[in-house]
């Protein structure tokens, strides 16, 4: 909930619909936009896509925009890549729609023609975003939750250096590289005091993502 003292909050928003007339509508495999800059008539964005489907990709864009190159690209995960791609800025451009009511973007996903956008704007340009959006992208549905600025993820000294000695020996690993009773022997600790700091780190994690998320 919003607090007593609050003026005029962000509100967050996740906006589904089909983009007509866009790259998003010739291909059938999942992307992301994770971050986006203007620059002038150009903007760059970061995007998440299938190995598997790059060459397509990539000819999509070619295909819908004057301007186009590929500044990087590097492994993101086994079967995924980070480009970063400039291209020209079109009038209709949903990036300038956030822009345009002081928004603040998350994400863009989309899969098989439909975009999911994740954003957050002042509560009062709620309908001005949406309606400028709606010029281009056809809504299909509305989604919207109070904004909550995540607090600060804190681990102690102790907890820090468990986390970082169980990540470098495959404690978290699938199947596991070392178990409970080796980690707590070569921390020096017993094992007690070992399970006390990872399921301390665990809560911490979790309450940290769920507040990120704005999950009450």
């Amino acid at each position: 909930m919003a607090g007593k003292k609050d003026f005029n909050p962000f509100l967050v928003l996740k906006v589904e619909g089909v983009h007509n007339d866009c790259w998003t509508t010739k291909i059938d495999f999942p992307t992301q936009i994770i971050h986006y800059r203007d620059m002038g008539p150009y903007v760059k964005m970061s995007v998440i896509v299938p190995k598997k489907g790059l060459k397509k990709f990539v000819s999509a864009l070619r295909e819908y925009y004057r301007l186009f190159s590929i500044q990087t690209v590097q492994e993101y995960s086994r079967d995924r890549v980070l480009l970063s791609v400039i291209k020209n800025y079109r009038q209709s451009s949903l990036f300038k729609a956030i822009d345009g009511v002081g928004g603040i973007f998350f994400s863009s996903k989309s899969e098989g023609g439909v975009e999911n956008w994740e954003f957050a704007v002042p509560t009062n340009r709620k309908e001005d975003v949406l309606e400028v959006m709606g010029e281009t992208l056809d809504i299909r549905n509305v989604r919207e939750r109070n904004f909550v600025v995540p607090n600060m993820l804190e681990l102690s000294r102790n907890e820090m250096k468990v986390l970082k000695a169980a990540m470098e020996l495959g404690y978290f690993d699938f199947p596991r590289r070392t178990n409970s009773s080796e980690l707590s022997k070569f921390l020096g600790i017993d094992r007690t005091t070992l399970i006390y700091h990872l399921r301390s780190i665990q809560k911490k994690l979790g309450m940290y993502i769920l507040n990120a998320m704005g999950e009450e």
